[in-house]
């Protein structure tokens, strides 16, 4: 099948090895005009792909950004809650470490059966890993007794805590936090050594 050039307007066969688009002819004069009338097009082409390929590489590592921040934010949360859990402890017996439920006092448990209650909740980021925040709370009381748990809570931290630390949290509370990864991991390293060092001191047996 014969073409007709657009530059030289010769006719010619196209041959599939060479073919560059069926207007242009595969002289070196045609071919070099039509690159120069389209190469801001095949730039603009080229730069498509290139910030295409840059945008699936950013949301890769948006992605595994996101999936790092989510593991250190769990460390911190771990490390943190075994912290609470032994400094708040009642006793240690046969080297287990034993915590009372801070709103429920007679309730008596092993620290690997509570929870570490947060007075506000963990979403107000910079009193997630406050301890003025936080004490040993058994888990249903914790999880799913809600409201009138959570009261009681308060008005318990209010009067251990005093008028000052208590104003404290709440000034904390209407403030925003850190919510990156660098935030968490260094949270996480932080009570990670602190409950390193009590378990070096108190020598309990660990349940984690």
């Amino acid at each position: 099948m014969k073409y007709r050039c657009r530059y030289c307007k010769q006719k010619y066969e196209l041959i599939e090895m060479l073919r560059l688009n069926p207007q242009v002819c595969q002289s070196a004069d045609c071919r070099l005009q039509y690159y120069n009338e389209f190469k801001d097009k095949v730039h603009r082409q080229g730069r498509k792909k290139l910030e295409q390929q840059q945008r699936n590489e950013f949301r890769a590592m948006k992605k595994k950004v996101k999936q790092d921040k989510k593991y250190w934010r769990k460390q911190a949360d771990d490390w943190f809650s075994r912290y609470i859990r032994i400094i708040h402890r009642d006793s240690i017996v046969g080297g287990e470490i034993y915590c009372r439920c801070f709103v429920r006092p007679h309730l008596l448990k092993r620290a690997a059966d509570m929870d570490n209650g947060h007075c506000f909740s963990r979403s107000n980021l910079l009193l997630r890993f406050d301890p003025d925040n936080c004490r040993p709370q058994n888990r249903s009381g914790n999880r799913y007794e809600g409201n009138r748990e959570t009261t009681l809570f308060m008005e318990k931290l209010e009067r251990e805590l005093g008028a000052g630390r208590w104003q404290r949290l709440l000034d904390l509370k209407r403030q925003k936090g850190d919510d990156t990864l660098e935030y968490y991991r260094a949270k996480a390293l932080h009570f990670k050594e602190k409950v390193t060092n009590l378990h070096r001191e108190l020598n309990f047996r660990k349940w984690w």
